[in-house]
């Protein structure tokens, strides 16, 4: 069995109270364990002693307090964990993910135009992965978590939407807690640091229909965060080296950023089946996503707004096209836009060379960004043929001073190319049938280009930033639905499915593999490609009850 998943929604008190849950759990390293045992996978293979484990469970609770008042609390928690550990490439990594989030929301009705919804809200996200590769070392450990509370009212008059309100996150991260360890010297990538922060907000907005043709929206936020002690500020020189620093205390204010931004959008209902979408908007961002370009892991770390790093600012300015036919059940859209980005981040010397004493803003270089394109969907909604095509044309780029004199890279999640196919044959009968094609260029990386021995330390030589890519992403699944016969209470259904049906193997990370001598000065550096998830043949039984 790879998977199992179970819900239920189970009604309390008449009714007027619900408990609705949901579990998820994968047994792929079951799966690996006999295959092992079975000798299909070999001592030499890279999923012989790997693994990959998923869970995740969502619990909701609703009660009808009366009429116009209900409570609802939500708590969610998943986790994946990833294990790779391969004598043949001498390559030994484990990486951990986790989510968990809790809210609890009152909504409540004054009268039909007039309502509200207040929520308080609690998140957690951490990411650890340990990498032994030959003679390193390195352990990478982030993690962002938020206490929340928002309270949003909406007011129907007329022909306006108005909604109005605030909102208020108090964020907590630790980016760079990390260690390398090299021939069992322990490596310095700096001083640990945890942020503090407060982000809050008042905002209103509103949708007015002016007539039948034109409808138009406006929002304006007003944003303030705050960045708070304690937390040890470094002072440098002309030089980048820490001259001193400066302290903070439990709660002090160290700075605060803020300013408006704006949303707005203008329909125009060119007929009934057609209309035109203009829309412009700004945006304020205080906790930075981070890539590692020059690991090719799944790895992005988040770092607060601070004295020494600004807000990030976004610019997007949209146009689309929306249609659907009045003799067939098809959809299509076509929307291009384009976004320019203030205060982009990047590892100046990438994350596994900060070997200094110095803290993570000295690591960090400062730049633009752009990115464009155009989105196309086309849908058929009803029939015995029912799906959808959506193919998206993009670039992302970034621009900074300190790299190559400014020259535009594409941005890690550059995928110029992305495209989705999905295809449901409904006959007649019990049995349906489903297809799913994606494609997608494959993600950026710095590539190791050689290592210097340099006073008995080992230091990369990286490549142009971001200038070598995985291999372009794609797969198609097949699946067959057989509905069984139907009772009066419990209704079941047999899924027959083949995952990556032709076996592609798509590379999750690559490693530089180093051949050669390193004191003899003959070294060859090459990029080696990991891939997991061949094809996946599995049968699952559902029911409802």
């Amino acid at each position: 069995m790879l998977s199992s998943r179970l819900g239920a929604d189970i009604p309390l008190w008449n009714r007027k109270a619900m408990i609705s849950f949901s579990i998820r759990k994968t047994y792929l390293n079951s799966l690996l364990d006999q295959g092992r045992k079975a000798g299909w996978i070999k001592h030499k293979s890279i999923l012989y002693k790997s693994g990959y484990d998923f869970y995740d469970f969502n619990i909701t609770a609703t009660t009808q307090i009366n009429p116009k008042n209900k409570l609802s609390l939500s708590i969610y928690n998943g986790n994946d964990v990833f294990e790779l550990n391969s004598g043949s490439i001498n390559l030994d990594t484990r990486m951990v993910w986790g989510n968990g989030i809790y809210s609890l929301t009152w909504n409540k009705i004054f009268n039909s135009g007039f309502y509200m919804e207040t929520s308080f809200s609690s998140s957690i996200y951490n990411m650890n992965m340990d990498l032994a590769l030959d003679q390193y070392n390195l352990a990478l450990k982030s993690f962002i978590r938020d206490y929340g509370f928002k309270n949003k009212f909406t007011w129907l008059t007329g022909r306006h939407k108005l909604t109005f309100g605030v909102s208020s996150v108090y964020h907590t991260l630790s980016p760079n807690n990390s260690k390398a360890e090299s021939d069992s010297v322990i490596l310095n990538l700096g001083t640990i640091f945890k942020y503090y922060s407060m982000e809050s907000g008042m905002f209103i907005a509103d949708e007015f229909e002016i007539n039948e043709k034109f409808n138009f929206y406006l929002g304006f936020r007003y944003n303030d965060f705050r960045h708070y002690g304690p937390f040890t500020s470094m002072i440098y020189d002309d030089t980048g080296s820490a001259t001193d620093t400066i302290q903070y205390g439990h709660g002090e204010k160290i700075i605060r950023y803020g300013g408006p931004d704006i949303r707005s959008s203008l329909r125009y209902l060119v007929r009934k089946n057609l209309s035109v979408k203009l829309s412009f908007t700004t945006s304020q961002q205080f906790t930075h996503l981070v890539n590692a370009s020059s690991i090719a892991f799944p790895t992005d770390f988040w770092i607060s707004s601070s004295s020494a790093i600004k807000p990030q600012r976004g610019y997007q300015w949209a146009a689309g096209i929306f249609h659907f036919s009045n003799k067939f059940p098809i959809e299509a859209s076509v929307e291009f836009y384009y976004k320019n980005y203030l205060h982009q981040l990047e590892f100046y010397k990438g994350i596994l060379n900060a070997a200094d004493n110095s803290s993570l803003d000295n690591n960090l270089i400062f730049g633009k960004g752009r990115s464009y394109g155009a989105e196309i969907l086309v849908k058929k909604t009803k029939g015995m043929f029912t799906g959808w095509i959506g193919y998206t044309f993009s670039k992302s780029e970034k621009s900074f001073n300190d790299i190559e004199q400014g020259r535009w890279y594409p941005a890690k999640y550059d995928k110029p190319n992305d495209l989705s196919v999905i295809l449901n044959f409904s006959p007649k009968g019990k049995w349906s049938f489903s297809a799913l094609f994606v494609y997608g260029t494959g993600t950026t990386y710095t590539p190791v280009v050689g290592r210097y021995l340099i006073d008995g330390n080992i230091l990369n030589e990286y490549g142009k930033f971001n200038s070598a890519r995985l291999p372009d992403y794609h797969r198609c699944d097949l699946s067959a639905t057989l509905n069984l016969k139907e009772t009066r209470k419990v209704h079941s259904r047999l899924i027959f499915s083949v995952y990556n049906i032709y076996n592609r193997k798509n590379p999750f990370f690559v490693y530089p593999e180093v051949t050669g001598n390193l004191e003899n000065y003959s070294l060859t550096v090459t990029p080696k490609e990991v891939s997991i998830f061949p094809i996946l043949p599995s049968v699952s039984w559902e029911f409802d009850f």
